[in-house]
């Protein structure tokens, strides 16, 4: 029984080993140009709180801008998750690991094959939400002050991570309010001075280096006031299979409610429910199965929480129920997953940062237009200072592109690599083409060339 649980991380591992691993290129882009002395917000279009990219900045300067590197903090974040569900499972049982083992497994298997195999903001934020909930579930027991601190710390560090975890902020204030009532709303100084010991931190930071004015656009005022307007940024149109997946496992949780009495009662389950519907209300803006990995942990509770409160005949049944959910997602989201292979590294991509490495003298800048950030990190180039990435939403904001074509004239790129759009609406990732910046492209750079992927080079006029 005591070797079970390193057998289960190292079966956690070997699913996430046989399955593609996604490296998103913002992942690697962001903390490159950190690293080479890009100014966050200032130099370059970063839509979210600094703490991830700062680690990664980090990591990757201590390790190498590698995508090995990416994928083993990925899988270091991922078995932290483990072990801390496996300490909640443990305390929810009394002690009993054979359960905990269990349920354990229900959560190793949805986290994998719920797109789990990738570093994003969301799955970076789960960790730490879940720690504040492990500190959460202690304070309900004796409403120590030391847990409360704790609790707004990790919920603080998960805002840092991502900005739409200030819903968790909300979620904990109701469970506050529902057990400790108006009458002790002064114990909440010790929750909120945990979740500003960071924020703190950077609000000096950002007024020291002049940057939060524009911190407060990217991170909050552009995305509640002007990204909303541009078409498809915000799509909730879920396909038929993603409709299923998510009812079935969301059904298991629902099961809880087949014990209304015990439910009213119990605190966890309601401290569980309240951060499941904030996990599904932080999917915004788009919906996909990546945005929800901070709702697994909490389901997984949920289910542990459910399959208690059921007599052992019905326990039986709850089994059988969650093994067929098991089974079904893993039948429904397997096919085509089982591919040891890198999203965003593939042999073509690799081959495109070869040839854009060979056609640019070294140390000269560049530009990519239509092709992945990663690029700049694979060719080993930086772009202009004031970059942004081709996404229209960022881009069609007011003044953006001018801003940018100023970066363009101020640390002018020697070449310009721009991949031929997609046929498609104006707006669709792939297609989109930022009709300011081509016109200033097609006016100081000529057609030179084309290399892979139909990648047009456009190389400045009178380049020496």
């Amino acid at each position: 029984m005591i070797l079970l649980l390193p057998l289960l991380l190292a079966f956690h591992i070997l699913i996430l080993s046989q399955i593609t691993f996604t490296a998103w290129p913002e992942m690697l882009s962001y903390p490159y140009l950190l690293a080479h002395g890009f100014t966050l917000y200032k130099d370059y279009v970063m839509p979210y709180p600094p703490g991830l990219v700062w680690l990664l900045s980090g990591i990757f300067q201590s390790f190498g801008f590698n995508v090995e590197i990416l994928k083993y903090l990925t899988w270091t974040l991922i078995l932290t998750e483990d072990l801390f569900l496996y300490l909640i499972s443990r305390k929810l049982t009394n002690e009993n690991r054979r359960v905990g083992f269990i349920f354990l497994g229900i959560f190793i298997f949805l986290q994998s094959f719920l797109d789990g195999n990738m570093l994003w903001f969301d799955l970076a934020t789960s960790l730490p939400l879940l720690i504040a909930f492990y500190f959460g579930m202690k304070w309900l027991e004796n409403f120590n002050q030391k847990n409360l601190f704790l609790i707004g710390l990790f919920l603080g560090l998960a805002v840092l991570i991502k900005q739409t975890a200030i819903i968790y902020l909300l979620a904990f204030g109701l469970i506050y309010l529902k057990y400790r009532g108006i009458a002790k709303i002064r114990e909440l100084a010790v929750f909120v001075a945990g979740v500003f010991v960071l924020w703190v931190s950077l609000y000096a930071y950002l007024l020291s280096a002049g940057l939060l004015s524009s911190f407060t656009n990217w991170v909050l005022i552009y995305p509640l006031t002007q990204w909303s307007k541009f078409p498809g940024y915000v799509n909730f149109a879920l396909s038929k299979k993603q409709l299923l997946v998510l009812g079935l496992i969301l059904l298991p949780a629902l099961g809880g409610l087949l014990q209304l009495k015990k439910i009213k009662r119990d605190k966890v389950f309601l401290f569980s429910g309240i951060f499941t519907v904030a996990a599904l209300i932080s999917v915004y803006p788009r919906f996909s199965f990546f945005h929800l990995q901070p709702a697994i942990p909490f389901i997984t509770i949920l289910i542990l929480k459910t399959f208690n409160g059921f007599p052992k005949g019905w326990q039986r049944r709850y089994a059988v129920l969650l093994g067929v959910v098991v089974i079904s997602v893993i039948v429904l989201l397997g096919k085509g997953n089982f591919i040891n292979q890198i999203r965003f590294y593939a042999t073509s991509d690799q081959n495109l940062a070869r040839e854009i490495n060979a056609s640019t003298k070294d140390n000269r800048r560049v530009f990519l237009l239509g092709l992945n950030s990663s690029e700049y990190v694979f060719a080993g180039k930086l772009p202009p200072v004031n970059w942004s990435d081709n996404f229209g939403w960022y881009l069609e904001i007011p003044e953006v592109q001018d801003w940018v074509i100023q970066g363009l004239k101020i640390t002018p790129p020697e070449k310009v690599f721009w991949r031929v759009p997609n046929s498609g609406n104006w707006y669709d990732l792939g297609t989109y083409q930022p009709q300011k910046i081509i016109d200033f492209i097609r006016q100081n750079y000529i057609l030179t060339g084309k290399i892979e992927g139909g990648v047009e080079i456009w190389t400045k006029r009178n380049s020496k």
